[in-house]
């Protein structure tokens, strides 16, 4: 076997074996996360989070077979009926883009940690908690309780 030969082989492993290493460690990702889940229900095929206010964004799990984050790299677009989800970079395959409309959201709690205001965004069907940071957290916990008329204190 010559020199060029194996150049020539390993040029043709070496993408295929990243390949597929991307491909098994995305649905590991997706899996493990909860992602999956949200899909099973709230898959977008139109994109909405094309259109994101809000980029470059993080987020971690509370559930899942993993305490996982995804971290600074999530795009976030908080509409009048939902909020829209999508990876920024759509590297990682099997997170295809979500979208939650408001009625399948149960709870969205403010809370704090030493990075600052947290904001837990509880879905129902998908038995998950998903934690936002900063403004794009803030905007989802305003909008949301602005759609949840029922939620709101009576005025005396």
């Amino acid at each position: 076997m010559d020199k060029s030969t194996v150049i020539i082989g390993l040029a043709v492993l070496i993408p295929a074996f990243l390949t597929l290493q991307l491909l098994v460690t995305g649905r590991l990702i997706a899996r493990w996360s909860g992602w999956r889940a949200l899909a099973f229900h709230w898959r977008d095929p139109l994109g909405r989070a094309r259109a994101a206010q809000f980029g470059w964004q993080s987020a971690r799990w509370r559930e899942g077979t993993f305490r996982s984050g995804y971290n600074s790299c999530l795009s976030l677009a908080v509409e009048t009926t939902g909020i829209g989800l999508r990876l920024t970079l759509p590297i990682i395959p099997a997170h295809p883009p979500l979208f939650v409309p408001w009625s399948e959201i149960s709870e969205v709690r403010p809370g704090r940690n030493w990075l600052g205001n947290t904001f837990a965004v509880t879905f129902l069907a998908a038995n998950a908690t998903l934690v936002f940071h900063g403004d794009a957290g803030e905007r989802i916990y305003v909008t949301w309780y602005a759609q949840r008329r029922d939620l709101r204190p009576a005025r005396r």
